[in-house]
């Protein structure tokens, strides 16, 4: 059976020295937290498993990218004779 299952990226950040009033643009909002030097973090990934099953919807997705892939063409038209254009008016 499959689940749902959530997935949270962040990206890696560097660290930031404390910032001084002289950085911070006139008319800046000046915060401690701001203000603050920030310490390096490194990328995480988090997964979160849900406790019901996957939609009929979601499996068919699955299914549907997993499948071999088919011969498709580059292009393709569809036609309507006229007639039948101007009666969905």
């Amino acid at each position: 059976m499959f689940r749902r299952v959530a997935v949270i990226r962040t990206k890696p950040r560097e660290a930031r020295r404390a910032l001084a009033i002289e950085d911070l643009a006139y008319h800046a909002r000046v915060d401690r937290e701001r203000m603050a030097a920030r310490p390096a973090r490194a990328a995480t990934v988090t997964y979160g498993i849900g406790e019901r099953a996957l939609t009929p919807a979601a499996m068919r997705l699955i299914i549907k990218r997993t499948r071999s892939p088919q011969p498709t063409r580059a292009w393709s038209i569809s036609w309507a004779p006229i007639s039948t254009m101007r009666s969905m008016r």
